[in-house]
């Protein structure tokens, strides 16, 4: 228990350092655990007024759910001014490419693999009537959310959806280079921004210390 509450506070430490350079890392399985770290770090660099967040996608994909409630959070955070960048590190499988497409700049870093594929909801009911009804429903909630990864893609026509939806019918397996092609990504992560963003974090790190050291003499 005192390993697990070490390793806790050294990971809260990391994140705060991370957070203040703009940058979030959603790694393993998207569930309600990765929704919550997602959301609540976004909302906290709204609040601290970054103009630009960099996510960071490292998944297998997982929960539709989760997943969709990580999009509205990156909409709302969109709506409010701050730019997503979205980089895929490793892997975007499923709705965690999903995910990667709601950047307003998309990025894969050089030997990611995207896969894209049909949602699939989980089914837990006894009743037909209950099956059909959930059934009815996902079909539609599937035609919007395709539809929008769609057009996150570049295709805007009837067309154009129709085909992408044909493309990862039985799942689309992309290296960067083609998913720039399909307008998947924009472009392959260059790793020469990061000091960039790293000296933007320093720089807030440094105004957030002399906030502080100003308030603890008022304080006095």
């Amino acid at each position: 228990e005192k390993i697990l509450k070490m390793n806790k506070k050294f990971q809260d430490n990391n994140d705060e350092q991370f957070i203040e350079s703009g940058r979030i890392f959603i790694r393993g399985e998207i569930d309600e655990e990765s929704e919550e770290h997602l959301s609540r770090h976004l909302r906290q660099a709204c609040f601290d007024g970054l103009s630009s967040v960099y996510i960071y996608i490292s998944s297998e994909g997982g929960d539709v759910d989760s997943a969709c409630a990580m999009i509205d959070e990156i909409n709302g955070a969109k709506k409010r001014g701050v730019e997503i960048i979205t980089i895929a590190l490793g892997r975007a499988y499923s709705a965690a490419a999903y995910l990667l497409t709601f950047g307003d700049k998309k990025y894969a870093t050089e030997n990611t693999t995207i896969m894209l594929h049909p949602i699939l909801f989980e089914l837990d009911m006894d009743y037909i009537s209950n099956q059909k009804a959930y059934t009815s429903f996902t079909e539609k909630k599937y035609d919007e959310i395709i539809a929008k990864v769609a057009k996150n893609c570049g295709k805007t026509t009837k067309a154009s959806i129709i085909k992408f939806r044909k493309d990862i019918e039985h799942g689309l397996w992309l290296n960067p280079s083609t998913a720039k092609k399909m307008k998947v990504i924009d472009e392959i992560w260059d790793y020469s921004k990061e000091p960039r963003i790293d000296e933007e974090g320093k720089r807030r790190r440094s105004q957030k210390g002399s906030e502080q050291s100003r308030q603890h003499q008022c304080d006095e």
